[in-house]
Formats: C-alpha cells, sequence, structure tokens
C-alpha cells in the first residue's frame, strides 16, 4: 500500500510539474477572480503562460464554437471557475458566451458537464461551479443573429 502511495505522489508531482508555469516569472497586478463568488480583486502575484493570458477564440455563426484552455484546473469542493471574455477591438460584430462548469446530479452518480451563461453583447464575466474536478476550462460562444458575421472574441479563466 506504502508503494502504491508513493507512486501515486510520484505521477501526481511529475502531471503537476508538466503543467507549471512556463517562462520567466515578473510580479504585476492582474486580475482574479474571488472563488467563493465575491468581487473581483487586484493581487500581485507572478505571472505565466497559463495565468491569466487571453485566448483568441472565434464565435460560430450557425452554432456554437467552442474554445479550450491549455491549461487545467484542479478543483475542489465548492470551486468556482472564473471566466472573462472581449470582442476584440474593431471586430464589428456581438456574441453570446457561456462557460463550461460541473454539476453534481441530485441522484448522485459522476458529475456532469454544464454551460452557463456569461453574457450577450461585447463582453461579460462569470464565476461557474467547478467543484472536485479536474479539467480544461473551455467556452463557447456564438454570433449574435444581425450582429455581424464573424465575431473575434478573446477569454480567460
Amino acid at each position: 500500500m506504502r508503494r502504491l502511495c508513493v507512486l501515486f505522489v510520484a505521477v501526481f508531482t511529475a502531471l503537476v510539474g508538466s503543467l507549471a508555469l512556463a517562462g520567466p516569472a515578473s510580479a504585476e497586478r492582474s486580475e482574479t477572480f474571488d472563488r467563493s463568488g465575491g468581487a473581483a480583486a487586484a493581487v500581485p502575484h507572478a505571472k505565466g503562460a497559463c495565468d491569466g493570458d487571453w485566448i483568441r477564440a472565434t464565435a460560430g455563426f450557425s452554432g456554437w464554437a467552442e474554445s479550450q484552455s491549455q491549461c487545467a484546473v484542479f478543483g475542489s469542493t465548492g470551486y468556482k471557475v472564473g471566466y472573462k471574455w472581449e470582442i476584440q477591438d474593431g471586430t464589428n460584430a456581438r456574441a453570446c458566451v457561456q462557460g463550461m462548469g460541473f454539476i453534481q446530479p441530485s441522484g448522485g452518480g459522476p458529475k456532469q458537464k454544464t454551460w452557463v451563461t456569461l453574457g450577450c453583447g461585447s463582453g461579460g464575466q462569470g464565476l461557474v461551479v467547478w467543484g472536485n474536478a479536474a479539467a480544461y476550462p473551455t467556452v463557447r460562444a456564438k454570433t449574435q443573429p444581425g450582429m455581424g458575421i464573424v465575431a473575434l472574441y478573446v477569454w480567460r479563466h
């Protein structure tokens, strides 16, 4: 049993190490989300490739188009993921965007993926229930009818 635990710790450490922040760290102020559901706060921290960088995406014209982060989130009980999105400057279009989260079915069983609306128009944000799940944050978006053909936007978590 002890060997199994040591093996698990070694594998987990290697996995987390592969997801570690890349590149040189530099201290700067960055917007973060209060995972308890409160307002966002600005705090100093080290910035890296998976730490709040904007991800470019295109909203679907005839349906939802998904965009997935390259950085996994390992949640815990009560954890929420904060998403923020904005239409790119110079884009003459509007979009509706949803963020992915996870819910526990009332009857038990495995967690189910759910989509939560983060807003329509030129930008929005929100906290999405994540819980005790390990996955890559994902958003999906579609262009609002009559508001342009292609909506280019950026998002982060």
